[in-house]
């Protein structure tokens, strides 16, 4: 359940995480929003405890050229920058 400007990746593949966030990030742009949140978990339910999304979406936002940090309150949030 996401509040405009979040996205809940929780419980996808990579795949689908990847999928979902570029359509946020261009539906954010046209919006005319400054950011976008992805909650991306910390990988506690992967395999092995290992994060795969967050790797994933930060790879993508540096194919995109959009800074993207981790919230210093959440290390399962990645703030993105679109502005």
């Amino acid at each position: 359940d996401s509040k405009p400007g979040e996205l809940d990746l929780h419980g996808l593949y990579v795949k689908e995480a990847i999928s979902y966030s570029d359509k946020a990030i261009k539906e954010a742009r046209q919006r005319g929003d400054s950011q976008i949140r992805l909650i991306v978990g910390k990988g506690l339910h992967s395999n092995g405890h290992v994060a795969k999304i967050k790797p994933a979406l930060e790879d993508l936002m540096r194919q995109h050229n959009l800074p993207a940090e981790v919230d210093p309150q959440n290390a399962g949030i990645l703030i993105v920058q679109l502005a």
